[in-house]
């Protein structure tokens, strides 16, 4: 493989549709360039618990903890199961933390060449569709990051075109500048 090029891709989900959307994208471009798929889901961290907090709500919120992390690991899963039915290499993983830091730390990690993330689809600027969590990965990622909204059409998996529109959808290698 050419230095700079794309092998490592992260996606970071948290089930919603535009992260749905961002994850049709990692398959077109995990065809296009043959790069590994890594798709991360960060639970948050549960509040902190104050000391004078009633001991009864401590175990049903810590089962509502359990349940929570059940779903996202069932949903992680579902996710790489899709990828893996389209034929990419892909990697899982689930962590519990805050989402900017964990997103950021696994894709230094991982060496991630590209992160595709999902962006809310908001009318308006880019500032308001972005949101919070990926303009903030945007500024601390090691590497590029592709923000998709759910209401982007046409989806990268047509390969080839939308036979609908007869819009095109072109993906091609690029090569990425070595990082220092």
């Amino acid at each position: 493989m050419r230095q700079g090029a794309v092998r490592r891709i992260l996606v970071p989900t948290d089930f919603s549709a535009s992260s749905r959307a961002a994850l049709e994208y990692a398959v077109a471009l995990g065809r296009a360039f043959h790069a590994e798929v890594s798709v991360l889901h960060v639970v948050e961290e549960a509040e902190r618990e104050e000391p004078e907090e009633e001991t009864e709500t401590k175990p049903l919120r810590a089962a509502a903890r359990t349940d929570t992390r059940r779903h996202a690991e069932r949903d992680v899963q579902k996710a790489v199961a899709r990828l893996r039915s389209k034929g990419l290499t892909t990697h899982q993983r689930l962590v519990e933390g805050e989402p900017l830091s964990q997103i950021v730390k696994f894709a230094c990690e991982e060496k991630a060449d590209l992160i595709v993330m999902g962006a809310h689809g908001r009318e308006g600027s880019p500032r308001t569709w972005l949101g919070c969590t990926i303009e903030r990965v945007m500024r601390r990622a090691p590497c590029p990051v592709v923000a998709v909204r759910e209401d982007h059409r046409p989806s990268p998996e047509e390969a080839g075109g939308n036979r609908e529109t007869d819009e095109e959808v072109i993906v091609e290698q690029l090569d990425l500048p070595a990082k220092p």
